[in-house]
């Protein structure tokens, strides 16, 4: 089990965290909507990054680990379990319905 944490979630954790950071410097630098300018010029400059990045690495460091495991799945190598087989369009045939309700106008 710890196998697949080092493996596997612990690489996307950081990602994850690395694109949350990156883009905290990047909303900073480019000053989007005044952000920068912003927290330059408040008196908590460092308390105001330091949540940033902590919001930012909570979000994209569990949106990274959530596509890992959802890519756990969608391994298409093949048949797993049962007869996977194709059915030929010969036996599919188009069957009549009744359809006992009102009729529309």
């Amino acid at each position: 089990m710890f196998v697949f944490f080092r493996r596997t979630l612990i690489p996307a954790l950081a990602a994850g965290i690395l694109a949350g950071w990156l883009a905290v410097a990047l909303l900073l630098i480019l000053d989007v909507g005044g952000l920068g300018t912003l927290v330059l010029k408040s008196g908590y400059a460092v308390l105001s990054v330091f949540m940033l990045l902590f919001g930012f690495t909570i979000t994209f460091g569990s949106a990274a680990m959530g596509a890992v495991i959802i890519a756990i799945g969608s391994d298409d190598s093949g048949p797993r379990s049962g007869r996977r087989q194709r059915v030929p369009e010969e036996a599919l045939a188009l069957l009549p319905v009744r359809h006992g309700g009102a009729r529309r106008t």
